[in-house]
């Protein structure tokens, strides 16, 4: 604002000083001093405040005019400083509904990142639950398909059991099932399907031949023959 009053007083001492010199007045000095001292603004409030008279009378036209350049600035600064004042609440209101709306952001974030933890630990037990259930399922699976039935060739025993690597128990389970059921076709050919490319077969098969453990069911002890599938199964 000050900078401002001091525009206006400065334009309102040309504007005496160009009048003293077309009027040649007397006095110009005293009017000329008298808005210098207009550099504070609150005399230039003061000058403003009533008429004057005598030497000052014949300047009441410049006086009047810089008075009113004077109001007009104080008014447009009152302006200012309403729309300032109008624009910082504003700014404070704009503020606190920013901070609210970010409040209200991060706690959705916070809850949403809650639930996201929740449901992983659920996916992670509900996981486990279907592979357990999956394992159970596949072992029921092979059992039912690796079981002996009178009438299935081992062609079709080994296609439909084996191909879903089943347990090792699985298999010998149908081995001895067969061999109570005096299949010993299905039980040789399983043997020797199984054997000719597992150690552990053919580590079985070798004691179907060994005179120590063999039954002579199927198959009839054979010294050499247990030597080789032994062999077979280093």
């Amino acid at each position: 604002m000050k900078g401002r009053l001091s525009h206006v007083v400065f334009c309102a001492f040309a504007a005496a000083s160009a009048l003293c010199v077309s009027a040649a007045l007397s006095g110009c000095d005293e009017v000329a001093s008298l808005f210098q001292s207009g550099k504070n603004p609150q005399n230039v409030a003061e000058l403003c405040d009533g008429k004057h008279t005598g030497r000052h009378a014949a300047y009441q036209s410049v006086i009047d005019e810089a008075c009113r350049k004077l109001k007009d600035a104080e008014s447009s600064n009152s302006r200012l400083r309403e729309q300032s004042e109008s624009l910082g609440n504003t700014g404070e209101i704009l503020t606190a509904e920013v901070q609210s709306v970010r409040g209200r952001a991060e706690k959705r974030i916070a809850e949403k990142d809650a639930k996201i933890r929740e449901l992983s630990v659920q996916n992670r037990s509900l996981s486990v639950k279907l592979a357990d259930a999956e394992k159970r399922l596949n072992t029921e699976t092979a059992r039912s398909a690796c079981a002996y039935r009178k009438g299935v060739s081992a062609e079709q025993f080994i296609k439909k059991c084996i191909s879903l690597s089943p347990d090792d128990m699985f298999i010998a389970s149908a081995i001895r099932d067969a061999k109570k059921n005096r299949d010993c076709a299905f039980v040789s050919e399983v043997y020797e399907k199984l054997a000719g490319k597992s150690a552990v077969w053919a580590k079985m098969l070798g004691r179907e031949y060994d005179p120590k453990y063999s039954q002579n069911i199927c198959f009839k002890a054979d010294k050499k023959k247990a030597e080789s599938w032994y062999g077979r199964a280093k």
